[in-house]
């Protein structure tokens, strides 16, 4: 599962390096670069992680982010320009995102036994924390050489780790147990 998540966060940082350099330029404005929902959405995550199936959240969740990586793959490759377009298609996959985490952390305890715990939340965040340092120099230094619509695509294709790892997962019912 961590294996998985490393690619996934090394796949949203190489959108995320490429977002506001496709944004800035045709709105002239940092403040659009700057809007993200992830924090409104991790609130509502963990709502609906009391209520679900947490594996089917993170299953819908991480293949919404994919699915929002192909279009924004598509709207680069048609040279589209449009901020609202991107907004919308950066949006979704940050609030996806949000909710991704906020469940995935919740999950956690009920993979591993209670001594172990520590332990794999110290694993959990050197992965996003890595990731969000090694995602924007690999982004960098790819960024002049493929573009940014293969860029996406990478994000796209990463996420099926993640997808694939989930889809390995027991059933996580709500208030089930270990």
């Amino acid at each position: 599962m961590w294996a998985a998540e490393i690619v996934t966060a090394l796949g949203a940082q190489l959108t995320a390096f490429v977002v506001p350099l496709q944004i800035y330029p045709f709105s002239g404005s940092s403040a659009w670069v700057g809007l993200a929902p992830m924090a409104a959405a991790a609130l509502w995550a963990g709502a609906l992680a009391d209520v679900r199936d947490r594996r089917r959240v993170l299953l819908t969740t991480a293949a919404g982010i994919g699915v929002t990586s192909l279009l924004l793959w598509a709207q680069a490759r048609a040279d589209l320009r449009s901020v609202g377009a991107l907004l919308v298609l950066v949006g979704a996959p940050q609030a996806l995102f949000g909710a991704n985490s906020t469940v995935s952390r919740a999950v956690t305890p009920r993979l591993v036994r209670p001594e172990l715990l520590p332990a794999a939340n110290a694993l959990q965040s050197m992965v996003l924390l890595s990731a969000g340092v090694a995602g924007p120099l690999l982004a960098g230094g790819l960024l002049p050489a493929i573009g940014s619509g293969t860029l996406y695509l990478a994000d796209s294709v990463a996420v099926c780790a993640t997808v694939w790892a989930v889809w390995r997962l027991p059933a996580l019912p709500r208030g089930a147990r270990r």
